[in-house]
């Protein structure tokens, strides 16, 4: 687990504010979205959510996906660790 200013700079330089909505998806011979998603609600961000059946299940649904390339725009992010049990998001 990252110390909060490391984690704050990290997603604050991808464009995350602490409103922003994460959603996160991995592959079946990946399996890091759950470290993600921890990670995400430790550090007290709220709108994360794991995307169900993944990014295969997605595009098998028919929604768009597209490879262009973005440029995230930094942001300010304040990240504060939480040391307890974390509850799921409703």
């Amino acid at each position: 687990m990252p110390f909060e200013d490391g984690f704050a700079r990290a997603v604050g330089a991808l464009g995350f504010s602490n409103d922003t909505t994460v959603v996160i998806y991995d592959t079946p011979s990946l399996m890091s979205a759950g470290r993600a998603w921890r990670m995400f609600r430790s550090f007290r961000h709220r709108r994360v959510v794991i995307l169900d059946g993944g990014l295969k299940s997605w595009t098998a649904d028919g929604r768009a996906t597209t490879s262009e390339l973005t440029v995230p725009t930094a942001t300010s992010y304040r990240a504060a660790l939480v040391l307890a049990p974390i509850a799921p998001s409703a």
